[in-house]
């Protein structure tokens, strides 16, 4: 069967092997002519070189036929040698590791004449012309060949095993490349994410401050307006208008203030812990309402739009526990298992028959899941509500779904 591919460096290492084998023969033909049968080296040297030749029609870089090869040794080297084995009475090895190489080209359709060929006829042939037919001298040559053959085969097999790591590694690394590549895609998606909820943040911000604080000021414009025809014809009237308009603007104020606070707050870059600890520290000290927060495990790194959704929730929750709930105890959680944090706030006020998401809940609903996150409420009549807030550590469910 044919093969064209670029000699390996098993190829190489047993080419030199049967070049050194041919060389140390031509040596051996000038200082022992006469073990070689023949007064006259000439002959044989010429032998030799075809026997070297020959086989490698068939055995070279871009060209193997491993079947040629075989049947071209088996001519040019086996015929002789079992020729001179006769001529010297002798066993002659010319053919005996030239077997290495057979057995290393061997495929399946090869193996079938080549292994009784060359580990059974050429001994038991040599055997016979050399006339020492006993049985120890048979099975001892058949080893031989055996031997010689079986490390052929043994360093196919091994060049086959390095050729399929290589080709392993060669796959590896290239899925390694695609999915750092992948990696960093999803990190891009995860800043482009971030960035955007963060805008439509500012935005929806923007848009309260427009309604709230505009409404508020021109309320107060309108209102300073009639106080100015007042301040003559009514003054205590105007007074009183005035006291209402200081508490618009009051009002007003400490609205921008909360806005402002959202948009910006304070310790953004602190642990999560420490910003909710200091949200429930100030929304106990307002309402009067008892907040304990524990932690459960090492802090992981969570994004700084991660931790505001959650500092959110808390915020929502404790809101909707005092306004609804006239709760006075509430029990905060963090616990930070390996793929999730998940925060757990449970109170002890009056509770709901039937769960419904209002919409401080809805939107942090929405918060979370846009961040792979989630949200579940459960609540009992007289015995509180629970809430439980989870977020993935690496946000990658919503750029899933992005891509």
């Amino acid at each position: 069967m044919l093969e064209r591919r670029e000699w390996h460096w098993v190829d190489w290492a047993l080419f030199s092997v049967y070049t050194g084998l041919t060389g140390l023969m031509i040596l051996m033909l000038f200082t022992q002519e006469e073990r070689m049968g023949s007064p006259d080296p000439g002959p044989f040297l010429l032998l030799i070189l075809a026997c070297y030749a020959l086989p490698l029609l068939c055995w070279r870089p871009r060209f193997i036929h491993s079947d040629g090869f075989a049947f071209l040794l088996l001519f040019s080297s086996g015929i002789p040698a079992v020729y001179y084995s006769y001529l010297n009475k002798a066993g002659i090895g010319l053919i005996l590791l030239p077997t290495i190489i057979v057995g290393y080209l061997a495929k399946k359709r090869t193996l079938v004449w080549t292994l009784p060929v060359y580990l059974i006829a050429i001994p038991i042939t040599i055997n016979m012309a050399a006339d020492k037919m006993q049985p120890t001298d048979i099975v001892s040559r058949m080893f031989d060949y055996c031997l010689m053959y079986g490390i052929g085969y043994a360093l196919q097999r091994i060049k086959q095993t390095n050729e399929q790591m290589k080709s392993l590694l060669e796959v590896n690394r290239k899925h390694a490349e695609r999915i750092e590549q992948q990696n960093r895609t999803l990190e891009q998606y995860a800043k482009q994410v971030e960035r955007i909820t963060l805008l439509e943040e500012r935005n929806r911000m923007a848009r309260e401050l427009h309604d709230t604080v505009g409404h508020t000021f021109t309320s107060v414009i309108m209102g300073m307006d009639a106080v100015s025809y007042l301040m003559e014809q009514a003054p205590e009237k105007a007074k009183g208008k005035l006291e209402v308009l200081r508490g618009v603007m009051r009002g007003g104020l400490d609205e921008v203030r909360r806005n402002i606070h959202q948009i910006a707050p304070d310790g953004a870059d602190d642990f999560l812990l420490e910003q909710l600890k200091r949200l429930a520290e100030e929304f106990a000290l307002h309402t009067g309402t008892k907040v304990n927060v524990t932690e459960e495990g090492p802090e992981p790194e969570l994004s700084g739009h991660a931790k505001l959704t959650l500092v959110r929730c808390l915020q929502e929750a404790l809101t909707n526990a005092k306004r609804h709930g006239q709760a006075r105890h509430v029990k905060v959680r963090l616990r930070h298992e390996p793929l999730w944090t998940v925060l757990t706030i449970e109170d002890d006020g009056v509770g709901m028959p039937q769960v419904a998401l209002g919409f401080g809940l809805s939107a942090m609903k929405e918060r979370l899941q846009a961040l792979g996150g989630g949200i579940t409420v459960s609540s009992q009549v007289d015995k509180g509500t629970i809430v439980h807030c989870t977020m993935p550590h690496k946000e990658t469910t919503s750029l899933q779904e992005a891509l």
